[in-house]
């Protein structure tokens, strides 16, 4: 293996391990605390459990939950706590979107063979 490969394989590895068990931890930390320490919002929602972590069977409680993070009505609970965890979200997220852009770039500039790049590309995507 050469030195190429080994970047090319800790970037997909970074990326890929940042999307799917980094990012997941988070939000189900930002959902405990939302539970723990601001019951009264996370009653208004409505939501029961964590199913938001299982994309297939998303439901009206769950939208309810993706849509307060990203609104302002989060704010109006002035956690600081809250704010880090979300913070740490976004850092994990760039962090992942970095580490695939820098990996697409490898595979440009040192020309790989462009079929195998792209099937790799669509393959990853399915995940």
């Amino acid at each position: 293996m050469t030195v190429l490969g080994a970047i090319q394989i800790s970037l997909c590895g970074i990326s890929l391990a940042a999307a799917a068990i980094l990012a997941p931890i988070v939000q189900y930390q930002i959902y405990r605390h939302l539970r723990r320490r601001h019951r009264e919002a996370f009653d208004r929602l409505a939501i029961s459990n964590p199913s938001f972590l299982w994309r297939e069977d998303r439901e009206a409680e769950d939208a309810a939950y993706a849509q307060f993070l990203p609104s302002v009505k989060h704010a109006t609970l002035k956690d600081p706590e809250l704010l880090e965890l979300q913070r740490r979200e976004s850092l994990i997220w760039r962090a992942c979107g970095v580490s695939f852009v820098v990996l697409v770039i490898t595979f440009l500039v040192f020309r790989a063979d462009s079929q195998h790049v792209w099937d790799f590309l669509v393959d990853l995507s399915r995940y």
